[in-house]
């Protein structure tokens, strides 16, 4: 069972914490539920490590694969591993999470929006609004303003492209960093 830490690092979104408090009440305490393979799921995802979070499923029992929280969690660490940017932020927003769950779902959302920003920084030299927006999980005049927010300008030729600032691109990987090493001094 999750513990009144476990449940107090959930409400609070601490990820990297919950994920090791987690990892020894499924070890250590011997105290399995659906709720802690479910947090613990979102945690690997949290922290962009698909492989434990598809490990997590496999050796989950089968007495618990019925559980709507966990089957709906690992439809978010599909669409992940299938790289289903729109289908991730579907999978995260129609379902009605516990309290404890939806801000652990927060979590993942902003940092996955994160993690995609910083690829599609690095990956394109132009691209259209529209893909920005599916991509990031937001309507276009939200997906605008972030990444205008973080150093992006709109094309001048006016035909809804945006050109993704290589400035921004830095100061959000050295963001990044930060947040990994958090992770790992966890």
């Amino acid at each position: 069972m999750v513990d009144a830490t476990a449940r107090s690092l959930a409400a609070a979104g601490n990820v990297e914490a919950l994920l090791h408090r987690l990892i020894d009440i499924e070890l250590v305490e011997n105290g399995r539920s659906a709720e802690m393979y479910a947090q613990l799921l979102v945690c690997f995802l949290a922290c962009n490590d698909l492989n434990n979070a598809r490990f997590v499923w496999k050796r989950l029992p089968d007495s618990m694969r019925d559980n709507a929280e966990l089957v709906s969690a690992w439809a978010v660490g599909k669409h992940m591993w299938q790289r289903q940017y729109v289908e991730v932020y579907a999978a995260m927003r129609n379902f009605e999470w516990t309290p404890s769950m939806a801000a652990l779902i927060a979590v993942l959302e902003t940092r996955f929006r994160l993690r995609t920003f910083l690829l599609l920084s690095r990956s394109y030299t132009t691209i259209s609004l529209g893909d920005t927006a599916k991509c990031l999980g937001l309507a276009e005049a939200d997906a605008l303003a972030y990444v205008s927010g973080n150093g992006w300008a709109q094309d001048a030729a006016g035909g809804g492209f945006l050109i993704p600032g290589k400035e921004a691109v830095a100061r959000s990987e050295r963001q990044a960093q930060a947040e990994a090493a958090r992770t790992e001094e966890a």
